[in-house]
């Protein structure tokens, strides 16, 4: 199976706000890093800040993906019909008995 590659891009010159927003988000993923006892992700400097803010932000998107795939892996009502309507008592009685009692 291939794999996907997905990275964010942060270009240009930081004005004030965007050097905000970056440091609210890099610093809430540095407490999160830190909880992990992973890394810090530094932002002493403009470079710095842009490319933590980037491995936070491709991060997101990767995570976004994955759930993306998980999402488009679940069987419709139609899926499930057609495989129901295909099934023997058997295969249906056994698939029923697999599911929680609610």
């Amino acid at each position: 199976m291939a794999t996907a590659v997905i990275a964010a891009t942060v270009g240009g010159v930081l004005d004030q706000d965007d050097k905000r927003a970056m440091t609210m988000i890099v610093n809430a993923a540095n407490v999160r890093r830190a909880s992990e006892s992973l890394a810090l992700l530094p932002m002493s400097t403009n470079v710095e800040l842009r490319d933590s803010y980037k491995v936070v932000q491709s991060e997101l998107l990767v995570a976004a993906h994955a759930d993306y795939i998980k999402q488009s892996n679940v069987a419709t009502l139609a899926d499930i019909r057609a495989r129901w309507d295909a099934a023997t008592d058997v295969q249906r009685n056994a698939a029923l008995a697999e599911l929680p009692v609610v």
